[in-house]
């Protein structure tokens, strides 16, 4: 009897090794983050993080709810991240005051071409979509993938 139970107590520690073995070994999905403020300047953008964010007329959920809007294909279980910022636009003159804006960010692979590739380059792939949602109006004020 006590030989039986043995038998069955190492099977049951091989069998938990084996499924830990293969769930250790499967690579996590990366952790969802916004793009780097310095990446953001180097596309002619002035974003600078809240650290210490305000109340907000929209909400970061009211502003994931936007994109779901503006990407209708998008799936409604599409993991996002929100990070309320300080925006501005040099090269848009309607976005060139700094205005506070909520950059949303989710994973998505893209090849589109952007301002940000020139034109004799190849248009790279991107690992995410950007959308940048004013906080105070909820309207869009650009969109952009990121590697």
């Amino acid at each position: 009897m006590m030989k039986r139970y043995l038998k069955t107590l190492l099977a049951r520690a091989m069998a938990l090794t084996i499924i830990g073995f293969i769930m250790g070994s499967s690579s996590p999905r990366p952790t969802l983050t916004s793009p780097y403020p310095s990446l953001l300047r180097s596309y002619g953008m002035d974003i600078r993080l809240l650290s210490h964010p305000q109340q907000m007329p929209i909400s970061s959920a009211q502003a994931k709810a936007q994109v779901f809007r503006n990407f209708s294909k998008l799936s409604p279980q599409t993991p996002m991240v929100a990070e309320l910022v300080m925006f501005a636009n040099s090269h848009v003159s309607s976005l060139s005051k700094s205005q506070a804006a909520w950059l949303v960010t989710w994973h998505e692979h893209t090849a589109l071409p952007t301002p940000f590739v020139f034109k004799n380059q190849p248009v790279p792939t991107y690992t995410h979509m950007n959308e940048i949602i004013s906080a105070t109006t909820g309207q869009m004020l650009g969109a952009f993938p990121s590697p």
